[in-house]
């Protein structure tokens, strides 16, 4: 059913940060974990990596709950938070944007500074950072346009532009608010953007547009580079078998956009540019899940060597459609008169390597992918965990998982947030949207979230 443009319990519910409720239907099969048969798995012996906490949250103005962070050009961890204080009031999704600098020489200690603060919905509800490129981007998934009693407005894009050389200083700017007179422009701002050569940034909402089903979305910077950027529309979905709430994208080097959807057991498209600016982008299916061992709800699609397109699955993965989620790669065609392949890479277990892959990952210069679970309370690491699948060796063909590190829950962190990095080195970067400490947060669990790094 379609959320009214009245209200929206939707954005409330679908849309709430905190990794495990990204959909309702996530929650449901999460609920039969226990049922699971467990198959084989190829998996390395677990590795013994070193994991350090380099910031703990508290409730307080520098916020709490992190939802993104990214790793700078300059060795800085950039990054937002759901919540925080202050008025001398709790803003339970009026959040933060920070960044947390690396130590000087002769120091050990990360500093961490508060950029900007979200103060009330016109501003933006639930921050997240999607790039950092010369400026922040993110988006606000709720909050802008349309803030009244029962409704909490259509979501935001924003910058940060730094101010001066050192970036000691920064900008906040709003760049587009969502909510049209009819929400034709879209609502919702879901996933990560992409930038092109160009500087325009691309995205997807989740509802919205003609049939109110989604779009897939342009931003175009100001020619002067300051006010606000001109979006285009350059697909509504429909609605139709599973084109419809689209849930992230991708761009390869020839400028094609790919984007998975979230209706029915979900799909995989591509949108290839048109020749003429303006024209008409063509739209393709390259493949639709079936939600079973193939799994369903795709996300987080990233293009690696040869074209190849890897993503997240959860849930699915086993033949009853309850499982903890996959891996898998979409090969493009090696002919005209052929289709895209799809492989599963990995059935994730939820008693051997952790459940519910978050859509955020990196792929390493080996080819190996690292990644987060955010875990489930009926699994054995039901706070999450960080992984390395890696590639089959010269002749096999099965991947390989290592986990790198269980989280307890404690003062190591729970639950990773939708974010990870990887430096030139091989040390990993993330989030956890809980623990730290032994405080309670007022909802079931204990502490307000880490950022952590793990050296292999």
């Amino acid at each position: 059913m379609k959320p009214s443009l009245e209200s929206d319990p939707v954005a409330r519910t679908d849309l709430d940060f905190r990794p495990g409720t990204r959909l309702k239907r996530q929650q449901i099969w999460a609920t039969f974990i226990t049922l699971l048969a467990l198959t084989a798995v190829s998996k390395e012996s677990i590795a013994n990596p070193k994991e350090t906490i380099l910031y703990r949250f508290e409730k307080n103005a520098d916020g709490y709950f992190p939802t993104s962070l990214i790793l700078g050009g300059n060795g800085a961890l950039y990054g937002s938070t759901l919540g925080s204080v202050f008025g001398g009031n709790v803003h339970g999704v009026e959040g933060t944007i920070f960044v947390l600098e690396p130590p000087t020489a002769g120091h050990s200690v990360w500093d961490y500074v508060r950029l900007y603060q979200f103060t009330d919905c016109a501003d933006g509800e639930f921050p997240y950072l999607s790039l950092v490129s010369g400026a922040i981007y993110g988006s606000t998934s709720a909050g802008g346009r349309g803030c009244r009693s029962g409704n909490s407005g259509y979501g935001t894009v924003f910058d940060l532009q730094p101010v001066t050389a050192s970036e000691t200083k920064w900008d906040f700017h709003h760049a587009y608010r969502f909510g049209d007179e009819a929400v034709k422009d879209g609502s919702f701002p879901i996933g990560n953007f992409v930038m092109d050569s160009s500087g325009s940034l691309y995205g997807v909402t989740s509802y919205g547009g003609d049939d109110f089903e989604g779009t897939l979305f342009r931003m175009m910077p100001p020619a002067s580079g300051q006010g606000l950027w001109t979006e285009e529309i350059l697909y509504n979905f429909t609605g139709a078998d599973t084109s419809s709430n689209p849930s992230g994208l991708t761009i390869d080097s020839n400028g094609v956009i790919y984007v998975t959807t979230q209706s029915g057991n979900g799909a995989v498209y591509s949108f290839s540019p048109p020749s003429n600016r303006g024209g008409v982008w063509t739209k393709s299916l390259l493949f639709s899940y079936t939600g079973t061992t193939d799994a369903l709800l795709p996300e987080g699609l990233t293009v690696g060597p040869n074209g190849v397109i890897f993503g997240m699955t959860f849930p699915g993965g086993d033949s009853s459609a309850f499982g903890c989620g996959t891996i898998f790669a979409l090969t493009p065609p090696s002919s005209a008169s052929t289709s895209w392949k799809q492989q599963v890479l990995h059935h994730f277990q939820p008693d051997t390597d952790g459940c519910n892959p978050n859509s955020n990952y990196v792929i390493g210069p080996d080819g190996s992918i690292y990644g987060t679970t955010d875990g489930d309370i009926f699994t054995k690491f039901g706070n999450g965990t960080v992984f390395k699948l890696s590639p089959p060796a010269s002749g096999h063909t099965v991947w390989s998982m290592t986990q790198l590190h269980a989280f307890k829950g404690g003062s190591d962190g729970a639950t990773p947030t939708n974010s990870i990095a990887l430096d030139a080195n091989g040390t990993i970067y993330g989030a956890t949207f809980y623990g730290g400490t032994s405080v309670s947060n007022g909802i079931g669990s204990f502490g307000y979230g880490t950022i952590y790094k793990i050296t292999q």
